[in-house]
């Protein structure tokens, strides 16, 4: 299998990054991965202490409202109803409850219909979809479609909810939400019109994530604090991408140097554009191989390497950036890197596979 690729860093040290909740190498290749990256780092999902999503593990009620619930950015309302009940199984003995207290005040649920909500019940796909419609404001639409749940899967499946998503059954898993909710950050939001006769809604251009305040920037990220493609590193908490420097709040972002990407920027308090999210476009994976692998018939244009005791080899295409020390360097990769003072191991980026 040839290797097309894009990106050779040569790392002379080790370099320790401060890291919330590491994915595992298995879950790393998990197909909602990097939409769990994305969510993680808008603050939406969080992290196992194990270091994983549980991408495959279901989900129940409660904690899907809870997700949602941060997903519309509404946490800091939670206290507003804290001291309200509006269903008979959901007490303040339940960690979430005022998580469901407010989801259900704004309308996104409505539980069982007999005072339950079942708060420890899995989830279900399309129970998790009307709970995502009604939020974006589209309930209306879905009622007169059909209802639950017909009306409500009809109305997920124009809106975009279900783009990629795959595989899933009755019961939604982690991974089946987290899919849910990214495709519903770039959905266009219904306006909400509140008046003596109740709320009504509009149709609107802007999408859950302007709403929210972001604004989506594309391209390659060139710097960070610890790596530059540019000569230069950002300053530290900063971030280069198409040639335009942000703050960040990425806890690993040297770990998207080199790839093209879409980014997402917020303004913060002190009015200054904050880097907070990113997502790798398509076939863009990455690979390790220690220098002490490297096998010496490498050449600058193809890499040999020693893995799992056979000789392995990648095509580095003529125009590949190589990073030594943190910096873009004009060394010509070839079996010296192997030998060379401090060298510990070479990450390559792969643009193509064929």
């Amino acid at each position: 299998m040839k290797r097309i690729i894009s990106i050779i860093t040569l790392l002379a040290v080790v370099l320790t990054f401060g890291v919330v909740a590491p994915a595992s190498a298995t879950e790393s290749g998990h197909k909602y991965y990097a939409e769990a990256e994305f969510l993680n780092e808008l603050g939406i999902v969080e992290g196992y202490e194990d270091g994983t999503y549980r991408l495959d593990n279901s989900i129940t009620r409660m904690e899907f409202t809870a997700l949602l619930v941060r997903m519309m950015d509404m946490e800091n309302l939670i206290e507003t109803y804290a001291n309200y009940v509006y269903f008979t199984d959901v007490t303040e003995k339940e960690w979430g409850y005022k998580y469901v207290n407010l989801a259900n005040q704004m309308g996104f649920i409505e539980g069982y219909g007999d005072g339950l909500f079942g708060p420890n019940d899995n989830v279900t796909v399309a129970q998790a979809v009307k709970m995502i419609v009604s939020a974006l404001g589209y309930s209306q639409t879905a009622e007169l479609s059909g209802g639950f749940p017909s009306g409500y899967v009809a109305v997920g499946g124009d809106i975009g909810l279900y783009d990629g998503l795959t595989g899933y059954g009755e019961n939604a898993t982690r991974g089946d939400v987290i899919k849910l909710m990214y495709n519903a950050l770039e959905t266009e939001v219904m306006g909400a019109n509140y008046g003596p006769n109740g709320t009504s809604y509009t149709e609107s251009e802007t999408t859950l994530l302007e709403k929210l305040g972001y604004t989506k920037v594309e391209g390659i990220i060139t710097a960070s604090y610890g790596t530059s493609l540019e000569g230069s590193l950002a300053n530290e908490g900063k971030i280069s991408i198409g040639g335009v420097t942000y703050g960040t709040t990425l806890a690993e972002p040297d770990k998207y140097i080199g790839y093209n990407v879409e980014a997402y920027v917020k303004e913060n308090d002190a009015k200054d554009m904050v880097l907070t999210a990113v997502v790798p476009k398509p076939n863009q994976d990455k690979m390790t191989v220690k220098a002490e692998d490297i096998d010496p018939a490498t050449t600058p244009l193809k890499l040999y390497y020693y893995e799992s005791n056979k000789t392995r080899n990648v095509d580095i295409e003529r125009d590949a950036y190589i990073i030594y020390n943190g910096i873009m360097s004009i060394y010509i990769f070839n079996s010296t890197a192997q030998n060379r003072v401090g060298c510990y191991e070479i990450t390559v980026k792969i643009v193509n596979r064929s």
